[in-house]
């Protein structure tokens, strides 16, 4: 399957279950001899080698491995030490960044080739759940500062996103999780997505079906992104989740998963939207039995005035406030700013 993503600079998504025309995707982008492959370690003892042999005989490959995972490895220091070794290797504005990863890899390695020498091609070989159904489209990259979560970040469209889905029959428990928590915000997004999907006794990354669910997510994805490339509008309403699970993320100093992080800032949202919009008990219970399908940890043990404050210090705060996206219903999310005053009132 492929998809073909329309933005300032266009790009191809494959879908795959393998990795057999991977060299004849990246011919047609990669048009200088050398190739920085970053990885991280995990993934290294896994797919890197396989990677690397079908790269060598037509490039230079310089493997470059993180030794931490997650959003540990989206720091400045690690991003620094990354571009001194790709400088040591000499690369030019012809040669080629790809990310073989979770999000994690593909938003420091991202920023990275939007940053050296002004702009390298990037590549994108998405090894997780999240990645392939989320981090890898839309050329969002980004590091973390100082506890906030992609603090520093610029839009830069990679050159081809190849996902092979039978990397994801090695993910661990938590990746499933932390995929399920992105796969959930899908279902309450758009109403082509389809909920029993999401239930955690269906949600299968082995099964036939599963390269057309991320197929699914990925056009959903794909038309707002086309419309709203750089995250000025309608785009905001895939942070769906997001602004109170990243708060989360940020106090846990991101010991629980991304995908977790969301599921329940979904929770929160769905309290907040019931309050905002004044909908019945019932909806909301139908709303929380969706989210309930998915089997995830949906209590924490943070206060509400600790994620404020965080939620004040997000990207996505203006002044004295915040833009949520709330829910109508299933299927019918707005994008709403709330003052900080308003925020107190509705999240108690």
């Amino acid at each position: 399957m492929k998809i073909k993503i329309n933005t300032s600079k266009s790009y191809d998504m494959i879908i795959n279950n393998s990795f057999n025309t991977l060299l004849e995707n990246i011919k047609c982008v990669a048009k200088g001899r050398k190739i920085v492959l970053i990885s991280d370690y995990a993934l290294n003892s896994l797919y890197t080698s396989e990677v690397i042999d079908i790269l060598k005989n037509d490039y230079d490959v310089y493997l470059y491995v993180l030794p931490v995972r997650s959003e540990k490895a989206k720091r400045i220091d690690w991003y620094e030490k990354i571009v001194e070794f790709i400088t040591s290797k000499n690369l030019t504005r012809l040669d080629t960044i790809i990310s073989f990863g979770g999000g994690t890899v593909s938003d420091i390695g991202g920023f990275v080739a939007a940053t050296y020498m002004r702009g390298v091609s990037h590549i994108i070989l998405p090894s997780t759940i999240v990645a392939d159904i989320d981090a890898s489209c839309g050329g969002k990259t980004s590091v973390n500062l100082s506890g906030y979560k992609n603090i520093i970040g610029v839009f830069y469209q990679p050159s081809l996103v190849y996902i092979n889905t039978s990397l994801l029959k090695t993910l661990p428990q938590r990746e499933i999780n932390s995929g399920l928590g992105e796969a959930v915000k899908y279902a309450f997004l758009s109403s082509s997505i389809d909920s029993n999907f999401v239930n955690k006794e269906n949600f299968n990354v082995e099964s036939n079906d599963f390269s057309a669910f991320i197929y699914k997510c990925l056009v959903y994805k794909k038309a707002i992104v086309e419309k709203d490339e750089f995250d000025t509008g309608e785009r905001a309403l895939l942070n769906l989740g997001h602004t109170i699970g990243h708060a989360i993320e940020s106090l846990s100093n991101f010991s629980i998963s991304h995908g977790e992080c969301v599921a329940l800032g979904l929770k929160e949202i769905i309290d907040i939207s019931k309050a905002y919009y004044g909908f019945s008990t019932d909806k909301q219970k139908e709303m929380l039995s969706l989210l309930s399908s998915s089997g995830l940890p949906l209590e924490h043990r943070y206060r509400k005035d600790e994620i404020i404050s965080a939620l004040l210090h997000d990207k996505k705060s203006f002044g004295e406030g915040v833009k949520f996206v709330l829910l109508k219903d299933i299927g019918k999310p707005e994008i709403v700013f709330l003052s900080s005053d308003e925020i107190k009132k509705y999240y108690k």
